[in-house]
């Protein structure tokens, strides 16, 4: 027996049970739904519903909808004093819509319409002359269009935050609900990115770097509308991107970034899904380039320095002496070493450490794992840092103050490591270490070398926590706290540089 056929049976049973006349209209839907007209006539009785939820029914509710919402806004600001608020009525507005939008969005993103509760449907709906009694659609069809009122409501309200800013006008009252026909405005690849960077506090350098990586994507597409471009566009790009000798990292980085931007169209419903979502990039590219630890002949040339105690460096190159030595001793990365501040210098129970933590504005780490407190090698302490940090707190009594004032920030990225970065390049061509499989990580790769040298081997965490690698097995960001700085300290005491750093002071 067909489908249709159990539907009628279905139909039948279900009013013989609620002891409910004879649903005829409801049987010809069943048998016949493609001749059901928009508006099933009144007459039929009050026993089955009795206007069909058509798309432009639903266009028009929803429509309404945001329509209702903005109106009602514009009566809010008239009443107060005209359309633009006062500065301290946008605040109280600004802050009332940012919490809505930010729940609305949530909602949107979790496809949750329990907000549209059958009142606020039912309101919609009365202008229509319909109801949820009378209305005409299946389960899904209800639930879709309460999505969209609910995506309505996150638009509208979007746009009233817009408002609060001292932007927008008034509704325009006189156009219709919905232009129905009006074709939908393009939804670029370029704009991808605009949405991406609005939707979230985006880092300045990560959205440079987007922005470069899309417009690539966009050259090898041709431009085509995002709409139209498909998982295999991806796929191809990321082939072509393998034939120019791109590290497999790099592809992957790359279509990830591309993915992310397509995320944030989905979420604001401008895509149904995102073609880069499920592309596999892995063993595509070459392999990625393994750097390696810097070798004692190595070392001994780059700490080859002229300074003692007697010739001291010039202000302006402090930063050129202490930099590889903290690198050398702590392992940690050319940048966390140059936003270091005064008051990461720190005692606990006797020990002297280095709080690598970004606190301060213009701090940025590698990850919540890279947070961590390190021991200062006694070598490190014979060389005489901790003297240079007194004698700068002494000259700067500002807590917050850099160690290294010289490279305070002001380039476009706020970075200020950038300027140590190029110092570091040309300084290891000048002294004859330019294998390209160094670089100024490999201090990195010598502590974490040293550090598997130690007997009896104090155990990863300890390592872990130390370097600030992420430990699955432990949360390596809370280790100092849990078991105290002491076994850090433990494995730092033991810890044999390969070439002597003490005297470079003497």
């Amino acid at each position: 027996m067909s489908a249709k056929y159990n539907k009628v049976f279905s139909v039948l049973a279900e009013s013989i049970a609620k002891e409910q006349e004879f649903p005829a209209v409801q049987v010809q839907v069943a048998l016949t739904p493609e001749l059901i007209p928009a508006v099933i006539p009144k007459s039929a009785g009050p026993t089955f519903p009795s206007v069909v939820l058509t798309p432009e029914l639903k266009s028009a509710v929803v429509g309404f909808a945001k329509r209702n919402q903005l109106q009602a806004d514009d009566s809010y600001r008239d009443l107060v004093t005209g359309f633009q608020l006062p500065e301290f009525n946008r605040q109280i507005a600004s802050n009332k819509h940012e919490v809505e939008l930010a729940i609305l969005k949530e909602a949107c993103i979790k496809r949750d319409v329990s907000s549209i509760t059958t009142p606020i449907l039912n309101s919609l709906l009365k202008p229509f002359s319909a109801s949820d009694k009378s209305l005409f659609a299946s389960e899904a069809d209800l639930f879709h269009l309460k999505l969209e009122i609910l995506f309505a409501k996150r638009d509208a309200t979007r746009e009233l935050f817009a408002r609060d800013t001292g932007e927008g006008s008034h509704t325009d009252a006189v156009a219709p609900f919905v232009a129905l026909n009006k074709p939908e405005p393009i939804l670029t690849l370029i704009r991808l990115h605009e949405l991406w960077a609005k939707d979230a506090v985006r880092n300045l350098k990560t959205s440079d770097s987007f922005l470069a990586t899309l417009k690539q994507f966009i050259t090898f597409v041709d431009d085509k509308p995002a709409k139209n471009i498909t998982r295999e566009d991806i796929n191809n790009w990321a082939i072509q991107l393998a034939t120019e000798n791109y590290a497999n990292k790099t592809i992957m980085n790359k279509v990830k970034s591309i993915n992310a931007m397509f995320i944030v169209a989905v979420d604001n419903s401008l895509l149904l899904s995102s073609p880069a979502s499920r592309v596999k990039t892995k063993g595509r590219g070459t392999p990625a380039k393994i750097k390696r630890a810097f070798t004692t002949p190595e070392l001994e040339k780059l700490f080859k320095r002229p300074w003692t105690k007697q010739n001291k460096p010039k202000d302006t190159e402090t930063y050129q002496h202490w930099i590889p030595a903290i690198g050398l001793t702590t392992g940690a990365r050319l940048r966390e070493i140059c936003q270091l501040r005064l008051c990461d210098f720190k005692v606990e129970d006797g020990y002297h450490f280095i709080d690598i933590n970004e606190e301060a504005e213009d701090a940025s780490l590698k990850n919540q794992s890279s947070v961590r407190r390190v021991p200062i090698h006694p070598d490190l302490m014979k060389m005489g840092l901790l003297k240079y940090v007194e004698a700068e707190r002494l000259r700067n009594t500002e807590s917050s103050a850099m160690l290294f004032s010289e490279l305070k920030p002001n380039n476009k990225y706020n970075n200020p490591a950038e300027k140590a970065s190029k110092w570091w390049a040309r300084f290891s061509d000048q002294m004859e270490v330019t294998d390209p499989d160094t670089s100024f990580h490999s201090f990195r790769y010598n502590l974490v070398k040293a550090a598997l040298e130690i007997k009896p081997d104090p155990g990863k965490a300890v390592r872990f926590a130390l370097t600030g690698h992420k430990d699955t097995d432990i949360g390596t960001h809370y280790y100092p706290k849990i078991h105290g700085l002491e076994p850090l300290v433990a494995c730092v005491n033991q810890i044999k540089l390969p070439i002597d750093i003490t005297h470079l002071m003497d």
